[in-house]
Formats: C-alpha cells, structure tokens, sequence
C-alpha cells in the first residue's frame, strides 16, 4: 500500500480532480466546479458548498454552483491562498473553518501501544460513560450503541482503560470518500488524565491496526489545535496541507 497515494487520492475526490494534479506544480489558483459540494458529505450536517485545498505545489477551490457568486469574487480579488484565506475570514468568519491535514510518512516511528486495545461490545457501558463524561452538552444518546456497534465491527475503535476505567478512545467514523481505503483516526482523553501518554497509546493502535488491513490513516485538526498538531508528529505525520471548509 502506498500510504501517500491513498492519501492523495482522497483529497482529490474532495476537489473533484484527478490525482495526478494534485502532484503538478502551478502557481494559479485552480478552480473546480464541482457538482458533488451540492451534496452533504458523510460525517457533515451540511454540505461544503465550497472546499479550499492548499499545499506547497497547488491551489485548488471546489465549489458548488450555488456557490459561483462567492467563487467570481474570489477569482477577481485573490491570487494567491493568502488572499483566498483573508477574504475567506473577512466574508464568512467562522463559517470558514480552516484546518491542516498530514499523510503518515513512516509508521515505523509508532512506538508502544501496549496500554491499548479493541474495544469490544462489552465494553459498551464504560464507552457511554466516557462519551457523557467527555460530551456533557449531548443529552439525546439514543443512537450510541449502534454507532459504537459498528466502530466494534469495523475494529475502528480502540481505548486505554485505568483504574478500571475508559479513560482515552480513538476510534475512526465514516469517511466520505474512499470507505474502506482510508481511515481518519480522531482521540479524545479524559481531561484529568491527559499528559499521561494514552492518547499516543490508542492512536499508535488504531494505525497498527489500519495499517495491517492495508488501510490509509488519515489526520486532521483545526489550525488552531497545537496539541493534536504536536500528537500527529510524534505519530510519523507530516504536513501535506491546509483546507479551508465553507459552508455558505
């Protein structure tokens, strides 16, 4: 498996493109009108109706026809991804959420994972009790147990237990492009007991895991989460580029 490839060519099902342009260096923006940013995307309550993809050889913006408006102005005002990225914050503020993505270069460098495991549907009642500890707002859990039943079926969740107790999880929902070849893997710790080493711990598992069945992890995070960016190096992640995701 090629890990940067599979990588690849699900950023270029988000765009709209072949593979290979993402791999061909140009200084203009490209842009891409892509019927698919009409649609609401696996994980997503709303569709992207425009998808900003900028990496060190290339520029690309997918955007819907509801979209064209917006996408003229940008043409006219923007010629580079600075400019996309300012205008972006000044017209949408936090409707333009900008997040940086990374390919796993060499998961080699993952080191123990011996503190975790597959979670298994026993392990049901600790994975609620988590879940409420780590997401109070949610009141309405009806739909838990068959999301966690279906993360147990696909070996997508995996979790370090202390003192009896669920206290990290990395698990890894729908993706929507290329199920089944790529995976993106999220974590969530208990806050009393993080800087403890668990989330590294269930992270190192899932890509073990992932990689083994000759899946491609995938990782993300919002730009401002230094943590995450912190946990994704020590992982053997390296930056591929920024996205800006806008719901209009």
């Amino acid at each position: 498996m090629n890990i940067y490839l599979e990588t690849l060519r699900y950023y270029a099902d988000w765009i709209g493109i072949p593979v290979v342009k993402l791999e061909q260096p140009t200084e203009k923006v490209v842009y891409v009108k892509n019927p698919d940013r009409a649609n609401t995307p696996a994980g997503y309550s709303d569709p992207v109706d425009i998808y900003i993809y900028a990496s060190e050889k290339a520029v690309f913006v997918s955007y819907s026809e509801k979209s064209e408006d917006i996408v003229e102005n940008m043409q006219a005002n923007c010629k580079c991804y600075n400019d996309i990225n300012i205008l972006s914050k000044e017209i949408f503020k936090e409707r333009a959420v900008r997040k940086i993505k990374y390919y796993l270069d060499e998961p080699s460098k993952v080191l123990s994972y011996s503190a975790a495991r597959g979670l298994t549907y026993g392990d049901f009642p600790q994975y609620q009790n988590f879940f409420k500890n780590n997401n109070p707002q949610c009141t309405e859990t009806d739909w838990l147990y068959d999301y966690f039943k279906e993360l147990v079926d696909c070996n997508f969740i995996f979790g370090v237990l202390s003192d009896g107790r669920l206290v990290s999880v990395a698990d890894s929902p729908s993706v929507p492009y290329r199920q089944g070849k790529v995976a993106e893997i999220g974590v969530n710790t208990l806050a009393e007991y993080r800087r403890k080493g668990y989330a590294r711990q269930v992270c190192a598992a899932m890509l073990n895991s992932l990689t083994e069945r000759g899946i491609a992890p995938l990782w993300s995070h919002e730009a401002s989460n230094a943590a995450s960016r912190k946990l994704a190096e020590s992982l053997g992640f390296k930056h591929l580029a920024e996205v800006i995701e806008i719901i209009v």
